[in-house]
Order: structure tokens, then sequence, then C-alpha cells
């Protein structure tokens, strides 16, 4: 193992296992200052009595039946080629399973539960933030120090001054890069450099903004504390006294026939990446960093989770003690309604953890397909690895999956039975969908004989509820594969500019779609389309949380509209109409897909015009907000088919 730092390697040592010796020499006269003046976080649970995990699997196919199903499903929707789930509970492995295959060619070996997963921004947790609380115990690292006090080089950049090891942390530190750093460096000291170097673009701690540079600042500040790189510390002080045998960075030959592949690389490696680290920055930096390049399998991060449960304890081994664990599991009183620990996320509302998580609970994901859960309320942990950017980083589905897979989990350790579909008991309209047994040929001119037999539902004002002076009528049908939706807009002055995908395009005229299909959950779906053609697809975890408006696409969307006029605002122009195919495979979780007969979604009709006058329409009236999944109207199949 390469080691740096070595001529002061002795007296590092000397330090690191010598409190008094640390204390005198090396620790800051401000230490453990943030201790007194940090506010204690109400209803955090105490940790459980310690246990060293076992193995107890044999009821897992009859107690997590629909869990396992779960995630067989989103396999074979392609989310994700294969996937391994590990869950405990009480100190006992409870599930442990396999599922799909270690890559996504047909011809790829079944993916085995031992398999090794490179797993991403888990690195931060797993292995950098328990390295700093084992560096905080011993009296090496102060919370609240400036991170110029540890990096020397990191000063002379304004701003750079402010910035302490608990904004690292916490990702508040304020630093933003103007590019991608591995466009701009060939191996560790160039990336290193261009770090020393980032602009603040906000005071630290004013708000949390997730960023790869802090942890990357966070390593480097565990390698000059311990004198030798994260990898060799983290081997002999955590991996290596829980027997994690699995873990560990840069992986040899040997074990690549456990590794599921990654993503097909075709701008820096040109190569099917496999066995060496996916992020571009930890590559260049040798395999080993603080915000990713760790590999490990689904058993040994299930000892580290529950070594967290126990309170840094775990098989007689104390790693890190409980006063720390407790300090660095606390969500964080700055920025202001953070959801950030320190290192960890937390589990607030519309997280990737699902509706049933513990706000207690410590969680955090990796881009690779990888994500932990860690829930002291429970004492139980969840984890799920997968290789979702195989072939490619463009599959998104993994963000619908986590939430829809962790509460089918949740539900089981809660003994809660999967609940039926939800029953209407409201005053909200209600729309009759009906089949059609042949897909609509998606033009926007809404000629296909299914759309005469389906029912029209007129538009109202979304602000009050009265009729409204122009007139959209809209139509629901579906299939096998798609939801379909049409919209026929009155319209004498049509106008739109955009031309393709735009986040602003409800700036302009547009119909809209709004999609939940269980309203138990807080995700949906936004559609919008204007009479350019131009489509918005959104996957929102919450109200008004869009996930990633940037890259969330859906493969098999279909739209197209129809226009009788023209489109510049112009008076003259009589109306436009718009067809939008929603692949029922987007609408996650769902209680059926395809939908039954007798199941209720809920959704809603929008649209917005700008001329002659502002208007907006609702079939569900909302008020100010169309972001309002309570009071959207509902559709419940029929088992009745269009035209017959």
């Amino acid at each position: 193992m390469n080691r740096l730092f070595t001529m002061g390697g002795a007296l590092l040592r000397l330090l690191i296992f010598s409190p008094v010796v640390a204390l005198l020499l090396v620790a800051p006269a401000y230490h453990h200052a943030q201790a007194a003046t940090m506010p204690a976080a109400p209803g955090v649970a105490g940790f459980r009595p310690a246990h060293k995990l076992d193995v107890d699997t044999s009821r897992q196919d009859q107690r997590f039946a629909a869990t396992f199903q779960e995630v067989q499903n989103w396999v074979e929707r392609k989310a994700f080629p294969g996937a391994v789930l590990a869950v405990g509970q009480h100190g006992k492995l409870v599930a442990w399973k396999a599922f799909g295959r270690m890559a996504s060619s047909p011809d790829a070996r079944p993916m085995p539960k031992d398999a090794i997963f490179d797993l991403a921004s888990l690195t931060k947790v797993t292995g950098t933030t328990t390295a700093a609380g084992i560096l905080y115990d011993r009296k090496l690292l102060d919370l609240d120090a400036p991170v110029v006090h540890y990096i020397p080089e990191f000063a002379g950049v304004p701003g750079h001054d402010e910035i302490l090891v608990r904004n690292l942390l916490s990702h508040s530190s304020g630093l933003t890069s103007p590019g991608v750093l591995w466009t701009q460096a060939h191996d560790r000291a160039g990336i290193m450099s261009l770090v020393y170097k980032l602009p603040v673009s906000f005071k630290p701690g004013e708000k949390m903004q997730y960023r790869d540079y802090n942890m990357i600042l966070m390593g480097e500040i565990v390698q000059r504390l311990t004198g030798e790189r994260e990898d060799a510390f983290l081997k002999e002080n955590v991996f290596g006294p829980l027997r994690m045998k699995d873990t560990g960075y840069n992986p040899p030959p040997k074990l690549w026939n456990r590794i599921p592949a990654t993503e097909q690389d075709d701008v820096l490696r040109h190569t099917r990446v496999h066995g060496v680290v996916h992020d571009e920055n930890a590559f260049l930096m040798g395999g080993v960093s603080g915000h990713a390049g760790l590999f490990s399998s689904a058993h040994d991060l299930a000892i580290l989770a529950q070594m967290y449960l126990n309170g840094g304890i775990y098989d007689g081994k104390r790693i890190v003690s409980a006063e720390t664990l407790k300090l660095f599991m606390r969500r964080q009183s700055t920025p202001p309604d953070t959801s950030r620990a320190l290192g960890w996320d937390t589990a607030v509302k519309g997280s990737f953890a699902g509706h049933l998580a513990s706000p207690n609970a410590i969680i955090h994901t990796g881009f690779t397909g990888t994500s932990i859960y860690i829930d002291p309320d429970r004492d139980a942990f969840i984890i799920l690895l997968t290789n979702r950017v195989n072939p490619t980083r463009r599959n998104n589905l993994i963000a619908q999956a986590r939430p829809a897979i962790h509460t089918a989990v949740l539900q089981v350790l809660d003994g809660a039975k999967t609940q039926p579909a939800a029953v209407s008991t409201s005053a909200l309209p209600t729309y009759e969908a009906k089949r059609t047994d042949t897909p609509i040929n998606v033009d926007g001119k809404l000629d296909d004989p299914a759309w005469a037999d389906a029912p029209a539902v007129t538009l109202v004002n979304n602000s009050d509820g009265s009729s409204a002076l122009i007139r959209t009528e809209c139509k629901v049908l579906y299939d096998e594969k798609f939801l379909y939706f049409a919209f026929r807009n009155q319209d004498q002055n049509i106008w739109a500019t955009l031309t393709r995908r735009d986040a602003h395009l409800w700036t302009e005229e547009v119909n809209e779609v709004f999609v939940q299909a269980d309203p138990r959950q807080t995700s949906y779906i936004e559609l919008e389309i204007n009479p350019l053609g131009a489509i918005f697809d959104a996957f929102l975890l919450d109200i008004g949380r869009a996930l990633h408006y940037e890259s969330w696409n859906s493969e098999h969307l279909k739209w197209a509209v129809h226009v009788d006029g023209t489109v510049d605002g112009q008076p003259g122009d009589r109306e436009w109409t718009s067809e939008i195919a929603l692949p029922l495979e987007d609408v996650v979780p769902a209680p059926h897909t395809p939908p039954q007969p007798g199941d209720r979604w809920r959704i809603n009709l929008y649209r917005i015009d700008q001329l002659p006058t502002p208007a907006k329409l609702a079939w569900s009236p909302t008020g100010k907000n169309f972001h309002v999944p309570s009071k959207f109207g509902e559709i419940l199949f029929s088992a009745q088919n269009a035209g017959r």
C-alpha cells in the first residue's frame, strides 16, 4: 500500500494513538467548542444493545414476498440490470437476496448476492464520514476549525478562510465550479489544485448545496491528519476490525468476476468501466478519494450499518464513540431547513426512502445506483445496491424505484399489509376512463374512433371553479401500455415560441397533465405541451420538488399537436389540439401496472392561455397553485371498452 508523508508518518501515528501527546502538540485550542453550542435535536433515538449481525433469512421468501416482487418488477422495467437487497432489524439480517443480472446484456450472468458494487457517493458516508468521526473522537479534528487550518494551500481565494470543516460535512461550504474538474486535469495533483482554487458562490452556512468538492477536501484532511492515504487508514481502523473483507478501494482483478460493470464510457476511458471506479474525478485521483472510490458488498455494508445501530461498537470492537455517532447523525441547525447531518443526509419528506421513513434515519445514495438507510427508531437498516448506470447513466428510473422498494420493506418491518388501491370518498370530480383495445395513433388530430366514445370534460377557471370564457375539452383512455390524454382548445390567438423541452414551458400557452397513481405517496408526474409541440416531462418527488428537470425524460412518452391557425399570437385562429401518451411503466408507485378495472388514480388537467388575456383553467380547481395533489380529481379505470 502506498503511503504518503512517510517522513512524518511515525510521529503522526504516535499522535493518533496517544491522546495526551495529540492534545499537547496538535489539537487546536478551540477543539470541541461546538459540542457545547450545538443545539440538541429533538427525538433522536438512543442506541440499542450491541449486536453482532446474525444471518436469519430462513423466512425471507414468505415474509418479504411482496418486497422481492417489487424489486423484480423494477428489474423487468429496466430500472437496473440487477440488484442486491439486504435488510436487517434487531441485530439480524432478515433479508438478503439478489435479483436480475450482472449487466444489461441478455447473456450476462445472474447477479450473485455477494456481488461487489462500485459504491460511488456512499464512499462519502461509509468511508470518509466514518473516518472523520474517528478523528474527532481522537481529538485531531475540530468541526469548527477553518479548512485552511488543515490545508494551507486552500487559502488565498476570497471566502475560503470562512469555510469550516462542518461546512464540508454538511455541504454548506458555498464552493462551486465553473466547469467539470476532470476535463481540466490529468491526475490527483491536478484535481486538488483545481479544488483549492474553486470560487465561493454564497456565504458558508447560508444554504445547502450538495457537491463532491466538499468530501474531496474532507478526504484530504483525513490524509493529512493521519499521514496515510484514506484507503489505508480505513482498512486499519474500520474495514479490518469489522472484517469487511469485500470493502476497499481499487479492488484486485481476482475480485472482478463478482463486480457488476457500470457504464460504457465513450468520453474519458473509451471502454466499458469494470473493476475500476466509475466516477471520473476519483479515477484520475488514482481510485482513492473522499467522495468516491469504495467498492463493497451488501453483507459488508450490513455490518457497517449494524455498527452504527450499536452506537459505534461491533463484535466487541469499538470503532467510534456513541457520543460522536449521535453528533454526526444529528440534523444540522444551519443552514435553515437543511436535511443534512454531518456527512449523512436524513429522511425528510420526499426523500428516496419513501413516506414511511423515520425522520431520525440517516440515508445516502450513490450515483451508480446504490443506497443505504439506517433507522435507529426501528433498529433497522436497508441496503440496496444496483448497477443502474449499466449501460448508461441516462437511465433515471432508480429515483422512482428507491421510494417504492423502501416503502415495501418498511411496510414489512412495521407489520403492515399491502394496502389495496385507494377508494374515493371525496367530492372531487371523477372521470371514468374507458379502455381501448387498439393503440391510439398519437398525431394530435384526435381522429381515432375510440376518442369519439370517450366522455369529455370541460375545464373551468382554476381560481374559483367558475365557467371559463374560453373552452377546452379533455378526454382520457388507457390500454395495456399507455394512459392517453386528449385536449381540444378553443383559441383565437394561438401563441408559443419554445420548440424544445424547457422547464419554462408554462410561461406560454400549454396543456398540462398531473398524474399521481397512489395518493399515499408524495411523488407525481407533470407533463406540459405547447402548440409548437414542445414537451416538458418531470417526475416530482414532492410538491414543487422536481427530480432533475434537466435529465429526467420518459423514454417512451409520445406526444403530438395539430393547429388550426397560426402560432403567432395574432387573431383569426380557431383551435389547437394535443395528444399525450404516458407510458404506464413511468407511473410509479402504482397499485397495479397496467391498472385494473376499479383502480383510482389522482390526475388533474390544466390549460394556460396568454392571449388576448391570461387565463388558467383546470378540471379540478386547485386555486393559485397547480401543485396540490390533494385537490386533483380522480380517474376510475373502467372495464368498458371505448367503441363497444
